[in-house]
């Protein structure tokens, strides 16, 4: 049946088995299986237990070709009070560990699920904070919602839970989180979408939180509240990128703009610029030709017609739309 679908080249095929590497035997061999007849196309998605995975699995998947495999791990909540309260076993030390020695091959997909018992906010700040800087490809925000006959259900008087009266009803506050709090969730989780799950800004969030260290959830607060999130989805790209970096930027920054504009431009079509340039003419043709310099498969006429240049003080950005391809020169070394 794999052959089957792999020879029609489907896109995407899920196992549905939610604990796929309890047994790591069996996990290895479909793993085995599916890397020596790999089509290069389709995408093959697991839920795993993060923290369960051994040391021979990792060094296997190692060997994938990148993207090939795509994980789904439940982390929850990184306190051990919490995941105890709904009889999860999770050791989140490991779990880090494992998915960082495995996310250059596979595709991360993390869950974390707001509203759990005992998880107030500053607890719930800390677990995003945790996970997020794992740097998945993805990291889903949920929240919890009342499914009657679980455990939640049966002690939500316990823990003061008021779940919406309609589906899919979902936590409206308890006694760990108030609806104020619960709301400003929401905020983080439209920005975290718009911004890090779009994969539209990938160098600037690594700018934001690998160089500048700054805490992800408070910045992703503060971008959400800097514009509608219901009206998210219906956002220009150019207005997408411009409220990023009013949201952070405290006066001028040129080093935040100038990344944000190497996500911006780095389309297969050219965008629509909205900042002012500062690139003049004589400047662009001196370093158009330091980069044919650099480049040789480079001239000006290909950069002329295809090429955008920006500049943050010495270093320069050059994109190519024909065909895409980015450049870059520091003119200060």
């Amino acid at each position: 049946e794999i052959l089957f679908v792999m020879e029609r080249k489907a896109p995407t095929v899920k196992f549905l088995d939610r604990t796929f590497n309890v047994d790591q035997n069996k996990m290895r061999e479909i793993i085995r299986f599916l890397r020596d007849h790999d089509n290069n196309i389709t995408v093959f998605q697991f839920e795993i237990v993060g923290d369960l995975l051994e040391e021979e699995t990792i060094e296997l998947l190692q060997t994938v070709r990148r993207g090939q495999l795509r994980f789904e791990i439940g982390v929850q909540s990184t306190n051990p009070t919490v995941t105890r309260a709904v009889r999860r076993i999770q050791n989140f030390e490991k779990l880090r560990e494992n998915v960082l020695k495995i996310k250059d091959r596979t595709i991360i997909h993390l869950d974390l699920i707001a509203g759990l018992p005992h998880e107030d906010k500053e607890s719930f700040i800390r677990t995003f904070n945790e996970t997020f800087l794992i740097f998945p490809d993805e990291l889903q925000l949920g929240f919890l919602k009342e499914l009657q006959g679980t455990d939640i259900s049966l002690t939500k008087t316990r823990h003061g839970y008021r779940f919406s009266e309609k589906p899919p009803y979902e936590i409206e506050f308890n006694s760990y989180l108030s609806q104020d709090d619960l709301e400003e969730i929401r905020i983080v989780e439209g920005a975290l979408n718009k911004y890090y799950n779009s994969g539209a800004f990938p160098k600037t969030m690594e700018f934001l939180f690998q160089t500048r260290k700054l805490d992800p959830y408070r910045t992703f607060l503060k971008i959400g509240r800097n514009f509608d999130i219901k009206k998210a989805k219906g956002m220009q790209p150019d207005t997408v990128a411009l409220k990023l970096y009013e949201s952070l930027a405290e006066g001028e920054d040129e080093d935040l703009l100038f990344v944000i504009k190497q996500d911006y431009l780095f389309k297969p079509l050219k965008p629509k610029v909205w900042w002012d340039r500062t690139v003049t003419r004589e400047e662009r043709k001196e370093v158009y030709l330091k980069f044919i310099k650099m480049h040789p498969e480079l001239n000006l006429e290909i950069l002329y017609r295809y090429a955008h240049l920006e500049r943050a003080g010495k270093r320069y950005f050059l994109v190519i739309y024909k065909p895409l391809a980015a450049y870059f020169l520091d003119d200060s070394v």
